[in-house]
């Protein structure tokens, strides 16, 4: 009872946990990081219960506690000589997570691959990429990692308009739409700053290139590009002013 009810007492304390940061100012990286401590804490928790569970089996056969944890230090002395991989995947799980190197819902970036992690142990970590895929990494063989989405997060806009369109008309509707984003009551919560215009970027024999950077709370980046880009497009069209738009970003 206590194994199959422990999971249920952890996810207990693991929502009231993520209620309790809802309301506070840090929560969008506060509630990632409970889940992810809770998903590692059910792993722990169930290793120690089917432990002492053990024990109590013995016990009840009459055979010495002693001897048992005896050959239970044999049997982990040998293991950690033979799976030294897995004692390093171990600690290193443990130092990620220390760390707050990422938690479950970041975009993380390795170099070799690129994906959002799924789940996490002490042993394992979990990316599921653009295309669904989804790989499983040993945390020993986790050393760069780039975070996407930890704390805050940027995009890079490119708008490029006509080369005889009015550049100066051109830049001050992108202004305006950008303080007419930040100060919208649905979206100015997951703007951290107003787009800042950083000029001229590149001008073609057609077109003249403007690059306009975002900045926004985790995983709301590309929502706030799209939700720009779309703004932007009802007051050129109304302006005549022809352009296109170019979110950088991998993903979307």
């Amino acid at each position: 009872l206590a194994i199959k009810g422990s999971p249920a007492v952890v996810n207990w304390f693991a929502i009231n946990s993520v209620k309790r940061l809802e309301n506070q100012s840090y929560s969008h990286r506060k509630i990632p990081q409970a889940i992810t401590f809770s998903h590692t804490l059910k792993g722990i928790v169930m290793f120690t219960l089917g432990c002492i569970g053990i024990l109590g089996i013995f016990q009840n056969f009459n055979v010495s506690i002693t001897i048992v944890l005896l050959g239970l230090g044999i049997i982990s002395l040998t293991v950690s000589l033979g799976g030294h991989n897995l004692v390093k995947d171990i600690i290193s799980g443990i130092v990620i997570l220390l760390e707050d190197r990422y938690a479950i819902g970041d975009l993380i970036d390795l170099d070799y691959t690129m994906g959002y992690v799924e789940e996490m142990s002490f042993r394992v970590t979990q990316l599921r990429d653009s295309g669904g895929r989804l790989s499983s990494i040993p945390n020993s063989k986790i050393s760069i990692v780039h975070n996407l989405t930890k704390d805050w997060a940027s995009i890079d806009l490119r708008i490029k308009v006509n080369l005889d369109s009015n550049l100066s008309q051109a830049v001050q509707l992108v202004k305006q739409v950008a303080n007419e984003l930040k100060n919208d009551a649905e979206w100015g919560e997951k703007i951290l700053d107003s787009a800042s215009i950083l000029g001229v970027n590149n001008v073609s024999q057609t077109e003249v290139e403007l690059m306009i950077r975002m900045k926004s709370i985790p995983r709301e980046q590309w929502n706030v590009a799209r939700e720009f880009c779309y703004r932007l497009k009802q007051i050129f069209e109304l302006k005549k002013i022809t352009f296109n738009a170019t979110i950088t970003s991998k993903y979307r």
